[in-house]
């Protein structure tokens, strides 16, 4: 990833277009992002297809990109773990609203099973 003037240049891989769809949207969600050009390649026939199951780590990492490149959650503090698809969330929001929000976004991501989120609110 690279950034000049708010134009974001994304290189790498991801193993569909859908997945290649996402960063270009979670990129475009981030606060003074002018414009996104996505160059990410698709992964060959090798890679997981869509029925498959994505490993735990695999999913941990996605989630904490996602949720560190969305506008409203980037300046959360946030532990992330995953076992068996299921995500768990920890560490503080400011509100209920905020709390929400982080599970609404793990959900969306691709391979979770299920969201346990346990951030407490910051009194």
């Amino acid at each position: 990833v690279t950034t000049t003037n708010g134009v974001v240049a994304i290189s790498g891989t991801a193993q569909n277009s859908a997945e290649k769809d996402l960063v270009t949207k979670l990129v475009e969600d981030v606060q003074g992002v002018k414009s996104v050009h996505n160059e990410m390649k698709i992964a060959k026939s090798d890679a997981p297809t869509a029925g498959q199951e994505l490993d735990d780590s695999a999913i941990t990492a996605k989630v904490k990109m996602a949720l560190v490149l969305h506008r409203s959650t980037g300046a959360l503090r946030t532990s992330v773990t995953t076992n068996d698809g299921v995500v768990t969330v920890s560490g503080k929001a400011r509100n209920d609203a905020e709390k929400e929000l982080v599970s609404k976004v793990v959900e969306d991501i691709d391979g979770v099973k299920r969201v346990v989120n346990k951030m407490t609110i910051e009194k």
